[in-house]
Order: structure tokens, then sequence, then C-alpha cells
């Protein structure tokens, strides 16, 4: 996948929250629940949240890299252009 496309794809997908909190309340309301499967589904997310968090400051870097280059003018010399289309830095 091109990082053009993966810059674009950082947002959040919130039927994927839904279904983590769903899962989690199921174990709760379960009538053999055990904490440790709601702290497990807890550690999983937050594996998730901190994966993100680490895609979208490589993707404020990229971008940010790219504003910075900008010399301004025509699309042909366009950073930022670049960047959305090839991914190169």
């Amino acid at each position: 996948m091109r990082a053009g496309a993966r810059f674009h794809r950082r947002g959040r997908d919130p039927n994927r929250r839904s279904t983590i909190f769903r899962r989690a309340l199921r174990a709760i309301h379960d009538s053999d629940g055990r904490c440790e499967d709601a702290r497990a589904i807890a550690e999983k997310h937050l594996a998730d949240i901190r994966t993100q968090i680490r895609k979208t400051a490589a993707a404020e870097q990229m971008l940010a890299a790219a504003l910075s280059r900008c010399p301004g003018g025509t699309a042909r010399d366009c950073t930022v252009l670049t960047l959305l289309q090839t991914g190169d830095r």
C-alpha cells in the first residue's frame, strides 16, 4: 500500500470500538465472566490505541516534513501532493 494511501487511512473505525466494548460488557454480564477476561480485552484495546498513536505520529511527521519543504508555486513542485500521490518523503 502506498504511503499516501496509508496517510488517508489513519482515521479510527467506530465499529471496532463498539465491538471491543460489547465484548467487555458481555464478559461482565456472563455468569462465568471474570475480571481477567475484561482485563485481557482492555489490554488488547490499549495496545491497539498505542499502535494507532504511533501511526498517527508517523503521519504527522510525514506531513510536517512535506509542508516544511513545500516551495509553493505549481502542483508539479508541490511536496504535499507528492506525499499524497506516491508517499515519497
